[in-house]
């Protein structure tokens, strides 16, 4: 789910450039624009298998929205996402090693 977040936060990057391309405003046109799209898409991207989750697709935005802001973006759209994925998945991995320590602890 948080893959689908990625694509549409791709998504309203390039459609914003595209519009403010257009000459409209980015501030008051073009970004709004592209928001709109991007959160019409999140919402149908519910129905596909790997987007069943649309909380786990906004988080998946929002945290590329905001490692966009740092200096990784630099090197591209791609590896931010690359880079959020792992850091995601080094998430789960702990979770997962916090309840089988935890759940070693209590017997």
């Amino acid at each position: 789910s948080m893959i689908v977040g990625i694509i549409c936060a791709i998504i309203i990057y390039l459609l914003t450039d595209v519009l403010a391309g257009q000459g409209l405003n980015v501030a008051y046109i073009a970004l709004p624009v592209a928001v709109v799209v991007g959160v019409i898409l999140m919402c149908v991207g519910e129905k596909l298998p790997i987007g069943n989750n649309v909380a786990a697709m906004f988080v998946g935005a929002a945290l590329y929205f905001a490692t966009m802001g740092t200096p990784a973006a630099a090197k591209g759209y791609v590896w931010v996402a690359v880079g959020e994925l792992v850091y995601g998945a080094l998430g789960l991995f702990s979770g997962y090693l916090t309840i089988q320590i935890s759940e070693k602890v209590r017997k």
